[in-house]
């Protein structure tokens, strides 16, 4: 779930998806790789501290 946004982000807080992978970014230290719901079948980069994940139901 996206927890942080900034003026420019593309989703909104509260927008979910799924993890694709991830890469390790000099000054970020992680970056994920996000399929989220509202845009099926577009990875989106995402700095680790905007996202965190949500229990499974």
């Amino acid at each position: 779930m996206k927890i942080a946004s900034e003026d420019g982000d593309a989703h909104p807080i509260g927008a979910t998806g799924t993890v694709l992978g991830s890469v390790g970014v000099p000054d970020l230290s992680v970056a994920y790789f996000i399929e989220f719901d509202a845009t099926p079948q577009q990875a989106t980069f995402v700095a680790e501290g905007k996202i965190a994940a949500i229990a499974a139901e």
